[in-house]
């Protein structure tokens, strides 16, 4: 396991041992614990402190002082005597006498009670700090070492963040790993590090993980028996009717607490929740629970067919049978029914959102399970929806059925054989409707636009009044998956045209007109859409909160898109979550605000569903991710994310961060290739992305450009392309931004830097400040230490990721005492080789210095080093 998982509590912990501080590490069965006290005693160890290490087991708990004796600090021939007791205080005394010792026990509440007696008196005569794990547990026992040696702290071992799992995961498989898979392996482990590494090693043993294309990937189910041994521990110790409730709790899923208290004693659910053993989580004034991890669900649930498991399912099912919806049959129950509550009708619509309470723990834990609660629903809907399906076989069962199966990632072939189904006996709408997702499902494959093309065309002759739904699909198409025409957009509806279809017609033309960085009437565009059909304003919602993006109105934008991706979350609805997310994870960028960045990444791509509609709003999360990555460091998860932006269809969208290049980027960066070298890929996909009519998204790769290599003859260009884009909106703001970032008067700059912090991109407001210091330092213009000053003031008041992005920033800007010294020598006239052989170093070395300097002087050659070295500041 990764160090650098828990370093920050590996160091917490350690800081308290060196002040006398006792520790307590707790944390679930496979959270890392015992790791984690690995990793504090080797650095404690190596700070000089000696340890004396004693182990709790549950075989040795009946045999009083025996956990002290096989730890070797019991001794018959030791010098005095007395009882047991005594005669083990006295050994314990012997043992952490050294001034820097520390005392270490794992698992110590697995200890016999002499035992932890003995310990808590030889603390008392001679106190030394206690590091010690203990399995989570909400009500401390009578007796409990942690409690009784003071002073302490109790450190709480976390459920790992998606992120972080993701690191982990591609440590344990060697390689890049799918995001869909990674976002399973978490769920099913609920984030603990110890059944993740299970989950992957016995899915590499069984062939249930494999490499395909240079990533790897996950079975539809990456079960097997041979995991029930990993789960058992979580089973220690629970009494018969603990397991029981357990049991039905795994077999109906995620349930809501008004039904859970109908199935098992409330005194249960308590036990079981002081072990850690619950989540609960909170949506529309409802509290919903489910078993942790979910892995140990999976078991209960999979168990061979025996007495307990009959007699529990037949309690199940006497129980809820007056909760089923009147028109539904009494659902079948048998072995592995997962879906039996979903199916009967037990499971609250609503599902699962935030927690019931602030608690870290629960929430850390529910995030963790957020792709199986995804899945759950998804397929408990899907088999509602089959069933529709196969006894309807109409279009609307159809259309249903396939979305279902889209969402779930269903094969295409089985997606268009649905939809083609009921093609021949239905009237022009239906047909209309079906065409239009089969038309998606074409031009969602590599190259499948002109397919697409071919296919509405011919169904266009069939469509009747309902060809402009056609026409407005196809534009939809090539927005996403091709390119948008500014001189040609979508017509107006013409008169007469179904609600559906004028609705339909607007909704793309605002689409074309956000591409384009025309918000505002993009908005008129949305406001004449009927309001009375609840399927075009769902479509239409996004492209709302979207347009406040575009506008700059982030306040707005922000709370609209968090409320509406929380609610997303609430429904288990992966249409929101992925549309909401990227709007949301784009205006954290926008923010510059990395650190939230980073916490939201996570939960949106744990997810692990994304709707085949909306594979663009994808690749725009997977960038986001992507520069999270870079930002701390993590080089091969940039890549591996990267290499899955690379696979995405389209590779380049129509809005800010939809483009493949630039999630590379983060990998390069983050790999150390040279930031000019990385800014000229930027800069083709910029023209790349202008030339298809994605203006914003060319503006944007185009200032990323500009960060990396402030080249003043790239302005110009970003200016032409922001012409036909709504004053006031993004698109003016990023142009502004690129001119700052290439700036040649500080006076010019400073300006835009305060406009750019009181409209909210704080970011780049640091940056463009960071610049202009830069330039002060060459130019003598303005003090460069003042205007650093108040860049470091402001990121502290911002707080969050600010102050990181500061310090490096700043950094860069400054030559270095070699750098100024090569510099000098170099703008004297003296070559590589003589400043080589001057300063005894290798001629490569002096290159690598000069290019540095180079950048950080913005000069383009030796012969400009003179006057760019006269008044910078040493």
């Amino acid at each position: 396991m990764s160090e650098s998982l828990f370093a920050d509590l590996r160091d917490d912990a350690v800081e308290y041992l060196r002040s006398g501080v006792s520790v307590s590490l707790s944390g679930l069965p496979g959270s890392g614990r015992s790791a984690l006290l690995r990793a504090v005693v080797e650095q404690i160890a190596g700070a000089g402190w000696e340890t004396v290490e004693i182990h709790g087991s549950p075989a040795l708990r009946s045999r009083p002082l025996e956990a002290l004796a096989v730890a070797g600090l019991l001794d018959s021939r030791a010098p005095g005597a007395g009882t047991p007791v005594s005669t083990a205080v006295a050994a314990l005394h012997r043992a952490i006498a050294g001034e820097r010792t520390v005392l270490v026990i794992d698992d110590a509440d697995l200890m016999d009670e002499t035992s932890a007696g003995a310990i808590v008196a030889a603390l008392h005569d001679r106190p030394v700090p206690l590091l010690s794990s203990t399995v989570i547990a909400r009500i401390v026992p009578e007796f409990s070492l942690a409690a009784f040696v003071r002073p302490g702290v109790r450190l709480v071992m976390p459920p790992l963040a998606f992120g972080d799992a993701t690191e982990l995961i591609e440590q344990l498989c060697g390689g890049p790993v799918a995001v869909e898979t990674a976002a399973r392996i978490h769920a099913k482990s609920g984030g603990l590090p110890g059944l993740m590494e299970a989950i992957i090693d016995n899915g590499l043993r069984e062939g249930l993980i494999a490499e395909r294309g240079g990533m790897w990937r996950g079975a539809p189910t990456m079960w097997s028996p041979r995991l029930a041994g990993v789960v058992e521990p979580f089973l220690q110790g629970l009494a018969p009717s603990q397991l029981d409730a357990l049991l039905k709790l795994s077999l109906v899923g995620a349930v809501d607490v008004s039904v859970a208290r109908q199935l098992v004693a409330w005194g249960d659910v308590e036990a079981l929740d002081e072990r850690g053993l619950l989540a609960f989580a909170s949506a529309d004034g409802a509290v919903t629970l489910s078993v942790y991890p979910p892995l140990l669900s999976e078991h209960l649930s999979r168990d061979r067919m025996g007495a307990r498991r009959m007699r529990v399912l037949d309690e199940i099912d006497a129980t809820l049978a007056d909760r089923r919806a009147p028109d539904r049959p009494r659902p079948p129950i048998a072995p592995g029914a997962l879906d039996a509550a979903g199916q009967g009708g037990y499971l609250p619509r609503r599902g699962l959102g935030r927690p019931a309470t602030e608690d870290a723990e629960n929430r850390s834990s529910l995030d963790a399970t957020l792709n199986r609660m995804v899945y759950e629903r998804l397929t408990a809907e899907s088999l509602v929806r089959k069933a529709e399906w196969q006894r309807r076989q109409d279009a609307p069962a159809a259309i249903a059925y396939a979305v279902s199966l889209m969402a779930l990632g269903g094969d295409r072939g089985e997606i268009d054989s649905v939809l083609a189904t009921p093609s021949a006996r239905c009237d022009e709408k239906d047909r209309a409707l079906l065409s239009v997702w089969r038309a998606l499902v074409l031009a969602s494959a590599p190259g499948g636009m002109d397919r697409a093309r071919a296919f509405l065309a011919a169904e266009r002759e069939h469509a009747g009044e309902w060809a402009g739904l056609l026409d407005a699909n196809l534009a939809h198409l090539a927005y996403v998956y091709e390119a948008t025409d500014p001189d040609e957009p979508l017509p107006e509806p013409p008169d007469g045209a179904p609600p559906m279809v004028a609705g339909t017609i607007r909704t793309v033309r605002a689409e074309q007109l956000l591409a384009l960085g025309r918000p505002a009437a993009a908005l008129d565009e949305l406001d004449l859409i009927d309001d009375e059909d609840p399927s075009l304003l769902q479509g239409a919602a996004p492209l709302r909160t979207l347009a406040l993006v575009l506008a700059g109105d982030l306040l707005a934008a922000e709370e609209e898109a968090r409320g509406r991706f929380d609610e997303g979350i609430s429904r288990l609805d992966p249409d929101a979550i992925t549309a909401y997310g990227y709007a949301l994870a784009l205006i954290l960028v926008l923010r510059g605000d990395d650190a939230s960045l980073r916490d939201h990444v996570g939960i949106l791509l744990s997810v692990g569903y994304t709707p085949l509609r909306h594979s663009h709003f994808h690749l725009g999360a997977l960038v986001a991710a992507g520069r999270v990555a870079a930002g701390i460091g993590r080089k091969a998860t940039a890549r591996s994310i990267a290499d899955q932006a690379d696979r995405v269809v389209p590779t380049i969208g129509p809005l800010p961060l939809m483009t493949s290049i630039q999630a590379r980027a983060h990998a390069r960066l983050a790999a150390g290739d040279a930031p000019p070298a990385v800014a000229g890929d930027l800069w083709a996909a910029a023209e790349e992305a202008v030339g298809r009519g994605y203006a914003v998204n060319a503006l944007m790769l185009a200032v990323r450009c500009l960060e990396l290599d402030p080249d003043r003859s790239r302005v110009d260009r970003m200016s032409e392309w922001g012409a036909g884009a709504e004053p006031g909106g993004l698109a003016g703001v990023l142009v502004e931004y690129g001119r700052a970032l290439a700036g040649s008067a500080v006076a010019e700059m400073l300006p835009v830097a305060d406009e750019l912090a009181r409209l909210g991109y704080a970011g780049w407001s640091i940056r463009v400040q960071i610049a202009a210091a830069a330039l002060a330092s060459r130019t003598g213009e303005a003090d460069d230490a003042e205007i650093a000053r108040r860049v470091r003031e402001q990121a502290e008041r911002l707080g969050g990721a600010y102050p990181a992005l500061v310090r490096p920033l700043l950094q860069e800007h400054a030559l270095t005492a070699r750098e100024r010294e090569i510099a000098q020598l170099a703008a004297q006239g003296m070559s590589n080789g003589e400043i080589a052989r001057k300063l005894v170093v290798s001629t490569r070395t002096v290159e690598n210095h000069l290019y540095r300097v180079f950048q950080k002087l913005r000069v383009e050659g030796r012969h400009q080093l003179a006057a760019a070295l006269e008044g910078t500041a040493s």
